[in-house]
């Protein structure tokens, strides 16, 4: 068995491509048997012939036309080099210099993304390797010298690289931290072809943050958050950068978790920023809720973040609110479709829990939004239940905090908000028996004298219907 793999491995490296074609097209099969004789032959050629096999991958990556095998051989490179069982060390030197000079090459010229994304993994995680040994002088020249250069692949290329081997090797950048930093600064004050150049140093910006910076230098580095919102926005004006968008509110995200303190003197311009990006018409749901979770991430952070969020301005915190009381009802859809697409619903409902539980109390009452009344008596259903939802949540979790007199304080302003049928009914369904003392605070004068406590029925999915007269005197008459 051990020498037909090893003849059937060996067959693979001849002049005639058609053996490696085929072995590429079994090990990419969707059948069982196929692929995992194939899985055989390639262990047994890794095992035995590490060269060859290694020299075969590098020569279709670089000269193959057809995406699909450029693409199967990275990902078989990707395979073989990753950080935790790197091949490198059993090759022979020749080999080794022909795998970094492709590499680089490829990574500069490679045009699909996922192959290029591939690239630079591979690169990153064999630099990873031989950065340290000093074996690799090289990548680590490129990657210097194309932050100044004009061209937006070899820019791209250094700063991906920087954002993957800053939080590996700290120690080896910790002298060029400034010349780090003006340097991201330039890329992102530079107006590229392509979106994701600039997307590209705001992620190395975020690694130098964390990883090269401290609270005695912090100062000195301030800039970057400005331009990192900057580069947001340009990339939101883009057409289909919906994956930049994302990419750099994600690592907006890290850093407001990681070095919250970081943004102190920001923060009003971020959380502003941050919420015209929630509140863009045309962003997508994970954009909205990336953007807003920025926020939270920042007010989640009882030493700094908090403090920070809740000295805000008051308007601004209303914003915030009224944005997650948007999110929660799905306004855009047909009001006669059925709750089949949530939107961003069931993330706003976690964010408003979240964002009480971070803040005081009586910031949370104070920073209600105004439209919620008229969301409250809105003809729209959902409006209605995004409204009672809202609500719903701020009081529940007051009562996880155990405060039982702000508790009250709040279902008495709750109550004095539903100043509908429709409300609070809605507000008794989503409170329950806890509401009852409250209504006559929000309830026409007509229902004043009713005695409601003993025929009050929690009706499931009452949120969802609609009350005519004829079913309101039924209701009052069983007073």
């Amino acid at each position: 068995m051990a020498s037909s793999l090893r003849l059937r491995a060996k067959s693979l490296f001849t002049p005639d491509p058609t053996e490696f074609f085929a072995f590429l097209q079994h090990l990419f099969s969707r059948e069982t048997v196929p692929r995992a004789v194939a899985r055989h032959v390639f262990d047994a050629a890794q095992k035995e012939f590490p060269d060859s096999l290694v020299v075969c991958l590098l020569t279709h990556l670089q000269k193959s036309p057809v995406k699909n095998t450029r693409s199967r051989c990275a990902i078989l490179l990707l395979r073989l080099f990753r950080r935790q069982h790197n091949l490198y060390h059993r090759l022979s030197p020749t080999a080794q210099n022909e795998l970094k000079t492709v590499l680089l090459h490829c990574m500069r010229q490679e045009s699909v993304a996922v192959i290029y994304r591939a690239l630079i993994d591979i690169v990153a995680d064999t630099a990873t390797l031989l950065l340290p040994k000093k074996q690799w002088p090289e990548v680590y020249e490129y990657m210097f010298q194309s932050l100044k250069t004009d061209d937006p692949r070899d820019v791209e290329c250094a700063a991906l690289l920087f954002t993957k081997l800053i939080p590996r090797f700290p120690q080896l950048f910790l002298f060029h931290v400034n010349d780090l930093s003006e340097a991201f600064l330039g890329i992102m004050d530079t107006t590229w072809d392509s979106p994701v150049v600039s997307g590209a140093a705001v992620g190395a910006s975020v690694e130098l943050i964390l990883h090269l910076t401290t609270p005695s230098n912090h100062e000195k580095h301030y800039d970057l958050v400005n331009y990192m919102l900057r580069v947001l926005f340009d990339v939101m004006d883009e057409i289909d950068a919906c994956f930049s968008t994302h990419r750099i509110l994600e690592d907006m995200a890290v850093l407001a978790g990681a070095e919250t303190r970081f943004l102190r003197s920001n923060i009003d311009y971020l959380v502003e920023k941050m919420l015209d990006a929630a509140e863009n018409y045309f962003a997508s749901n994970k954009t909205k809720e990336l953007a807003v979770e920025c926020v939270i991430t920042i007010a989640e952070d009882r030493e700094y973040g908090c403090g920070m969020i809740q000295n805000t301005p008051l308007d601004v915190l209303r914003r915030l609110f009224r944005v997650l009381l948007y999110m929660l009802a799905p306004i855009d859809l047909d009001p006669s479709e059925d709750e089949g697409d949530s939107g961003n619903c069931s993330y706003a409902m976690k964010a408003i829990a979240r964002l009480v539980k971070a803040l005081r109390e009586n910031v949370v009452i104070h920073s209600i939004p105004d439209c919620l009344n008229n969301f409250l008596q809105d003809l729209d259903w959902r409006r209605r239940q995004a409204a009672i939802t809202f609500l719903g949540l701020i009081v529940d979790s007051f009562s996880k905090k155990g405060n039982s007199r702000l508790k009250e304080a709040a279902l008495m302003s709750l109550a004095s908000l539903a100043d509908s049928f429709q409300a609070w009914s809605r507000l008794c369904k989503y409170l329950g028996t806890e509401f009852v003392p409250y209504l006559s605070l929000s309830m026409p004068q007509l229902l004043l004298s009713a005695q409601l406590t003993n025929y009050l029925d929690i009706i499931e999915n009452s949120d969802d219907m609609d009350y005519s007269d004829d079913e309101r005197l039924v209701f009052l008459q069983k007073s």
